[in-house]
């Protein structure tokens, strides 16, 4: 009997240790149910909290929150994380072509002598689509960009280079060009497409939280999963 009871309460402790290691695991899951902006680094494939690339630590959130709600949303919001990243891909086929014309453009004009030659670098665009999201979520404002001039030559956005050749004198110009992108960028069908699916993707998110949040203050997690069969009931 002595022996039973120590296996008991052995179990009984190390359950409980799992249950609260499983809490701190929905806690942090949480703060990964909202998606990074659009063109951000972590977009480089489709957005995924991180947990749930773990097989088991996905098994486990999977097993102890039953809410069919909030599967439903969570399966929702994946299908738009997915139409958001096509999008995106699409977007930065349409300003990749239109950086391309801006630099014949440009060549034409410095032919003419009329305008510098552009000499973009990869963030002319990426900075771009970036500005052209945050301008439309009311995070910057377009009338006052920080283009600066390199000691070096060249273009500065905030901290980025966004074009390499130019002088001083020229920095309006290429400022005003880049500008031109991003209005092009906002202009597209893609792009008001796009804006309209991280709506609802943040209307998902914001329902996938407060049913997380719910959950972890009534502790609705005492629900086995397959390590709770296996190691403790």
């Amino acid at each position: 009997m002595i022996y039973g009871e120590i296996i008991s309460q052995i179990k009984k402790e190390w359950l409980q240790k799992h249950l609260d290691e499983t809490e701190d695991l929905i806690k942090v899951w949480l703060k990964q149910l909202r998606a990074p902006e659009p063109f951000k680094p972590d977009w480089n494939s489709v957005y995924k909290p991180n947990l749930e690339r773990d097989a088991d630590e996905n098994h486990i959130l999977r097993k102890h929150i039953r809410s069919r709600s909030l599967w439903k949303h969570h399966s929702d919001w994946e299908i738009e994380l997915a139409a958001i990243k096509t999008s995106m891909d699409k977007l930065r086929k349409i300003g990749k072509s239109y950086v391309d014309q801006l630099v014949v453009e440009a060549e034409a004009e410095r032919k003419r002598g009329t305008g510098p030659r552009l000499c973009p670098t990869d963030k002319f665009l990426e900075t771009a689509l970036e500005y052209a999201f945050a301008s439309k979520t009311g995070q910057v404002d377009l009338h006052m960009p920080s283009y600066g001039h390199r000691p070096d030559g060249g273009v500065n956005l905030g901290r980025y280079r966004i074009e390499s050749s130019v002088s001083l004198e020229e920095v309006q110009k290429i400022a005003e060009k880049h500008g031109k992108l991003i209005t092009v960028i906002k202009d597209t069908a893609e792009f008001k497409m796009m804006m309209v699916q991280w709506d609802q993707a943040k209307t998902h998110e914001d329902s996938m939280t407060k049913i997380v949040s719910d959950t972890l203050k009534s502790y609705a997690i005492l629900y086995p999963c397959r390590f709770c069969r296996k190691h403790f009931w």
